[in-house]
């Protein structure tokens, strides 16, 4: 770590321990924190790695009343196209719903384009 500090600086490193985590050590988050810190700083997360992007990008998509609340799935009821930007819905979960609904949509002829480095035909 101290050579990946000293060629690309405190920031290269990123604190990307879970505020949940119920692990050897509690409160991870914190200690990882506190020692990345006193090592020379790092990057912190400003939101979950998980939802992050979707909290800011909903406000521009369906307005300011969602960008707290997060994506509703059965919204794809509405959609005639559908961008899954890097999301395979059959390998992680992105809710419950998500895949029957794309189902759905797919029947009722909604245009689905998934944009993953992975190819994929279907």
């Amino acid at each position: 770590m101290g050579e990946i500090r000293a060629r690309y600086g405190a920031n290269s490193i990123l604190n990307l321990s879970s505020a949940g985590s119920t692990g050897a050590l509690h409160n991870t988050f914190a200690l990882l924190g506190r020692f990345l810190n006193l090592f020379g700083g790092c990057t912190h997360l400003t939101d979950s790695y998980n939802n992050g992007a979707a909290r800011f990008i909903l406000p521009y998509l369906f307005g300011t009343a969602f960008s707290a609340s997060g994506f509703d799935p059965a919204t794809m009821q509405y959609a005639s196209l559908i961008i899954l930007w890097g999301a395979n819905v059959l390998e992680t979960r992105q809710g419950s719903e998500v895949p029957q609904r794309l189902v759905e949509a797919k029947k009722r002829g909604a245009q689905i384009v998934v944009i993953d480095p992975r190819r994929s035909v279907r």
